[in-house]
Parts: C-alpha cells; sequence; structure tokens
C-alpha cells in the first residue's frame, strides 16, 4: 500500500481515537474551550507520528499532509464528541400560559334592547 493512503487512512480513522482521548482529558481539564484544541492537538500528533513512522519520499508534501489532516482529524473529533450534547437542557423550559377562554354552551343569546 502507499504511504500517502496509510496516511489519509490513519487520519480519518484517528477521529473516534482523538475523540476517546478528549474525553479521558476530561477530568483533568475543567474549562470546555480547552476541548476543541486538546483534539486538533491530538490530531496533529497522531498524524505527525503516522508520517514519521511511514517516512515519505518528499518531506515537504508529508509534513503538509499531516497538519492538514491532523487539524481536520482534530475539528472532527471536536465536533463528535460535542454534538452529543445537544440534547442537554441547562434550564427547564417553562410552558407559556393559555389565556382561560369559557366554552360556549347553547345558541347565544340577543343582546337586550333598553
Amino acid at each position: 500500500m502507499d504511504a500517502t493512503l496509510i496516511q489519509s487512512l490513519v487520519s480519518l480513522g484517528g477521529v473516534p481515537f482523538i475523540a476517546a482521548l478528549v474525553q479521558m482529558m476530561k477530568p483533568f481539564v475543567s474549562d470546555g474551550r480547552w476541548y476543541a484544541p486538546i483534539a486538533i492537538g491530538f490530531g496533529l500528533i497522531i498524524n505527525f507520528g503516522a508520517f514519521w513512522a511511514l517516512g515519505s519520499t518528499d518531506f515537504r508534501t508529508g509534513v503538509v499532509a499531516a497538519t492538514i489532516g491532523g487539524v481536520i482529524a482534530g475539528l472532527a473529533a471536536s465536533g463528535l464528541y460535542s454534538i452529543t450534547q445537544v440534547n442537554k437542557i441547562d434550564a427547564p423550559v417553562t410552558p407559556t400560559p393559555v389565556p382561560d377562554v369559557p366554552a360556549a354552551t347553547g345558541t347565544p343569546k340577543p343582546p337586550s334592547v333598553k
């Protein structure tokens, strides 16, 4: 198999792995704004590791591919684990009150004339 194909598979296949690593980091990181940068960092580390392990004939192309693949994998992983939290509701929803309307019974009475 071609090294570029394997590196592409690592980029795409690493998304669930990156999401799992970020989930494991959640007890240690209290601020949720850091989850996406952590996911991107893991994506870069995994993709540069694959680039280094597989080797490449063209260094510049490999670095660019590893960088782009790592950022895309990290962004995909951050979207993957944040979409599972969409259904959580922070505040209870109160229904809008409906005004009481008396029910019509029988035939209407004509207005009285004085």
